[in-house]
């Protein structure tokens, strides 16, 4: 299946293809088929993807903890999206010409909630991009809307969660910010909107 491991230092590296397991169906997956990271994928990042990560201060453990890998054949980095068992999605920041992001999956039916349970009482905090998610998930549990909107179905999803919703999307996006905190208030949860002159990701752990 393509996947490499060193037996001397442990050094892993996934299946580049992993086919459907014979005794499941399509239907029986919670998105049809399964969802496979791309051919290429290694826990290996090079220094330009690494640079990029240090910008936003992401570390060492957090890209291990959330299995951040390379892409050689589509030159980004991939962030892949699991739940206890499958790998749900994954979205892949390019660098080379061409689109910056790009999604594998159904990103707008996932609660990718990072550290629910680590905070227990802390509510939990919406932004919109992955990076956001994994850097804001050091202080409250933290979820990647994946753009701006969030569905009145996820909205009933995490109202089983939590009472308390926190919202912090990019600047350019204070309106949209202002509807979705109207959407989750009419299901009576209460919610909080953070506005600031940078990006989550952007902003400093004391800030």
């Amino acid at each position: 299946d393509g996947h490499a491991w060193c037996f001397g230092c442990g050094y892993y590296e996934p299946a580049k293809y992993m086919p459907p397991e014979p005794s499941k169906t399509a239907s029986e997956y919670p998105q049809g088929l399964p969802c496979i990271l791309p051919y290429g994928c290694t826990r290996t990042l090079p220094t330009v993807a690494q640079k990029w990560l240090r910008q936003y201060q992401i570390t060492a453990n957090e890209v291990r903890e959330h299995d951040i890998q390379w892409c050689s054949d589509r030159q980004g980095l991939v962030f892949p999206i699991y739940d206890d068992e499958n790998l749900l999605a994954y979205q892949i920041r390019h660098f080379d010409s061409g689109s910056k992001w790009t999604t594998k999956g159904n990103v707008s039916d996932i609660l990718h909630i990072i550290n629910l349970h680590k905070f227990p009482d802390c509510g939990i905090l919406i932004v919109e991009d992955i990076v956001s998610a994994i850097k804001c998930a050091r202080h409250v549990p933290t979820m990647p809307v994946f753009g701006n909107h969030l569905s009145t179905a996820n909205i009933m999803r995490l109202k089983r969660l939590t009472d308390n919703i926190l919202i912090w999307l990019d600047p350019d996006m204070k309106q949209q910010s202002v509807k979705l905190a109207s959407s989750i208030k009419e299901v009576g949860m209460d919610v909080k909107v953070i506005y600031s002159n940078l990006d989550p990701k952007q902003e400093s752990d004391e800030r």
